[in-house]
């Protein structure tokens, strides 16, 4: 898996995996590097709209 940078905030970080069909994964780790919570978006777009919420 290649990683592009990152920054802990809170004790927290946001990786992003994009799947086959185009699909964004969200993966909040710890900084355990644990998974702590995990989300599917269709595309970048809407992965983006969700962090600035």
């Amino acid at each position: 898996m290649d990683v592009d940078g990152g920054v802990y905030e809170n004790g927290t970080i946001n990786m992003y995996n994009v799947g086959n069909n185009y699909s964004v994964t969200r993966y909040t780790l710890n900084t355990q590097g644990k998974v702590i919570k995990k989300k599917v978006f269709s595309d970048w777009y809407e992965a983006q709209e969700d962090l600035y919420r």
